[in-house]
């Protein structure tokens, strides 16, 4: 299943079912048409497609993705081509240590890409990433190269975002936001069962995937206009995962009936107000104090 939305406003842009077999750097291919100017396009680095990353540029679009590591990175120095050499630099990098790298090639095709931020992970960082290499290494049944393993200790972004825009810090702290379309799908199978199936027909099966999608359609459209509502009037920020535990107990009745819509929002707002704002933990950002830090919302 294939989902892309628009963080601001919750926009739903695309959401398919699609064959298991289906990459996603052909979903993001095909998807282009939903890229407009000055969008940024975030995603994760199984969309990685030079192709994508060429026509989101050439759209005056912008994009944030990770390097994948089988791609190689050029520089051109006097007419010359010459390979990145990547890992005599990362050896010179402290932990959380980052530079930033002008005017690359990447692949076969030399794409031109402006910036490529090159970090270091700290010891705690690469501790969990490392778990979750082993983790897939036991599940595929296949180790990863030394190469490979030692490039998973950087944090490598390729961007077009202009730098007198956006720093390298703050080209991160963008590509963070991905994350949230991770816990959203955490929120559809933990409180719609998305995963949970019961043997059945395949006919019966499509039904009911179909119509839990509708369900979660209509329950995510409830909640983005009510989180954008009390933003706007008061600057409060309604927690996704608090909402969506209140709100998809609602969505049947608004299906069956959308004329109570209408009379129900208001006190449905203010439950929402009331019970699904967002707990602050101290030291950490929210997505709206990184939207407001960035000068985005």
């Amino acid at each position: 299943m294939q989902f892309e939305y628009e963080l601001l406003s919750g926009t739903c842009l695309q959401l398919c079912v699609q064959q298991a077999n289906d990459s996603d750097a052909r979903f993001a291919y095909h998807t282009q048409h939903t890229i407009l100017l000055n969008d940024l396009c975030i995603r994760d680095l199984g969309f990685f497609s030079l192709a994508t990353l060429a026509e989101i540029d050439a759209r005056g679009a912008y994009y944030i993705t990770r390097l994948r590591s089988d791609i190689k990175v050029y520089i051109k120095q006097d007419g010359e081509w010459h390979e990145w050499d990547w890992e005599s630099i990362g050896n010179r990098l402290d932990e959380g240590e980052a530079v930033e790298v002008e005017h690359v090639y990447i692949g076969h095709q030399r794409l031109y890409v402006p910036r490529l931020i090159f970090r270091r992970l700290t010891a705690e960082e690469w501790e969990k990433r490392l778990a979750y290499v082993r983790k897939k290494e036991k599940k595929k049944g296949k180790a990863l190269s030394r190469q490979t393993l030692e490039q998973k200790k950087y944090h490598i972004l390729l961007t077009n975002l202009p730098q007198e825009s956006f720093d390298a810090q703050q080209v991160y702290e963008l590509y963070s936001l991905r994350w949230q379309v991770e816990l959203l799908f955490k929120g559809w199978k933990s409180l719609f069962d998305l995963d949970r199936v019961k043997k059945m027909k395949k006919e019966r099966f499509e039904c009911h995937l179909y119509g839990t999608l509708i369900a979660i359609l209509v329950t995510q459209t409830l909640l983005f206009q009510a989180r954008r509502y009390w933003h706007q009037r008061e600057g409060t920020e309604i927690s996704e995962w608090k909402a969506l535990n209140i709100l998809q107990s609602y969505w049947h009745r608004f299906l069956l009936h959308p004329q109570a819509m209408e009379t129900a929002l208001p006190s449905l707002l203010s439950l929402l107000r009331k019970h699904a704002r967002k707990d602050r933990r101290k030291g950490e950002e929210t997505v709206s104090d990184l939207l407001k830090k960035l000068g985005i919302w």
